[in-house]
């Protein structure tokens, strides 16, 4: 019924989904001696050969197809004669990367697998159905290096691409350490300058004095005029004072340009135009959000964890920048103002490429459930090892071992 040399060891697990399962399933033999027989019989009428049941699911087994590769097969399929060979899916796959010069790596989920690029050695991820329409051979990663040359050749340093914008990046700007979005072409050609440097929009964002006072959205000249305007009734100005200093505020004056909006002063002594019902709305002076102090607070919060405050990219992330390393990363606010831990990506990545290094492997990319792909440097095999076994140098590379 069944053969004691384990031929199953050395099956090509590229061309076998779950191989680590089907030699358990292979060992386990849960097969009784007649329904070992029925089965046979039963594949052997589709051209199929039965090898064993599957030691986690009842209702699937393992055949050997016609092409020669193996595949579990549900008790459903195998009635309905749906024999798909996933074997013969990588093979083709290949084929199609080998045509548009890539290699096929592995295949991750859905319709996407993981290729290298034979011209420049990058990794990436493409729909497998793409693979055949893959023309301009587009590579992520040396874009981003050009975009990083052009950048450098202008005084800028390339923080990142922007989300959602193709066309856009993150910059900084060497000579002020101003961080700003730009079009990448107008980077190209020069065509571009720091938005807060800039005399015009420097002076929509200044303080009303130096005394730290902060104006929000409109810069001093209008509160000027709103002040010099004082419009409302007296019965209005009345309420509105009463209203704001019941909330802990102090009413200044009604905006001159939009009616619904007054001047306040907030307790920290900072001055903000907000709405007239918000205040009447709110609790007490909690609820209002001061920019100045806020932008303060998160200041502080980073250098506490040792990290630049660069720019708030919304209302939930911000660029920070590591002092330690110089390294730029995208965190929750959230994150670095609690006592999570806030690490740097390149340099966690840079300890991986160097574990891998005095392991005698390269460092691919960091896969799933604290794994990464790795190359071994005797056989150049891709394989996924768990990233502290590598650091323990307790793993086996199953390239080296085969050629044994």
């Amino acid at each position: 019924m069944c053969t004691t040399e384990k031929w199953y060891e050395s099956i090509n697990e590229k061309y076998i989904r779950d191989k680590e399962r089907f030699i358990k399933s292979m060992e386990a033999m849960l097969d009784t001696p007649r329904a070992f027989k029925s089965r046979t019989e039963k594949a052997a009428e589709d051209n199929l050969k039965y090898l064993c049941r599957d030691i986690k699911t009842k209702h699937n087994a393992w055949y050997k197809l016609p092409c020669g590769h193996i595949k579990m097969i549900s008790n459903g399929d195998f009635y309905k004669k749906v024999f798909h060979c996933y074997g013969c899916d990588v093979l083709l796959w290949e084929k199609e990367a080998e045509e548009k010069d890539m290699t096929f790596i592995k295949k991750i989920d859905g319709e996407k697998a993981l290729y290298q690029l034979n011209e420049c050695k990058h990794s990436i991820v493409l729909g497998t159905s793409h693979v055949r329409k893959y023309k301009n051979r587009y590579c992520e990663e040396c874009h981003i290096e050009e975009l990083k040359s052009i950048a450098d050749s202008r005084g800028l340093d390339f923080i990142e691409k922007a989300d959602g914008k193709s066309r856009k990046a993150v910059y900084r700007f060497r000579q002020c350490g101003h961080t700003h979005t730009l079009y990448t072409h107008h980077v190209k050609k020069e065509g571009f300058s720091c938005q807060t440097c800039n005399p015009i929009l420097n002076k929509r964002m200044k303080a009303l004095n130096n005394k730290g006072v902060f104006i929000d959205s409109l810069d001093e000249e209008q509160f000027d005029k709103s002040m010099v305007a004082q419009m409302g009734k007296a019965t209005s100005i009345e309420k509105w004072t009463r209203e704001a200093t019941e909330k802990d505020l102090t009413f200044l004056c009604r905006d001159k340009d939009i009616g619904n909006f007054g001047w306040y002063k907030l307790p920290c002594s900072h001055i903000k135009r907000i709405s007239i019902v918000n205040i009447r709305n709110c609790k007490d002076s909690k609820n209002i959000i001061c920019p100045y102090c806020l932008e303060n607070s998160r200041i502080q919060s980073a250098k506490e964890k040792g990290l630049e405050l660069l720019q708030v990219l919304n209302g939930d992330k911000a660029l920070y920048r590591f002092e330690k390393c110089g390294h730029t990363r995208e965190v929750y606010i959230s994150d670095v103002e609690r006592n999570n831990q806030v690490l740097c990506h390149e340099c966690v990545v840079d300890k991986w490429k160097k574990e891998a290094k005095e392991a005698n492997l390269t460092f691919i990319e960091k896969t799933e459930n604290k794994k990464a792909l790795y190359k071994c440097n005797c056989c150049e095999t891709l394989q996924e090892f768990y990233i502290i076994a590598v650091r323990n140098k307790e793993f086996i590379c199953k390239g080296c071992k085969e050629k044994q």
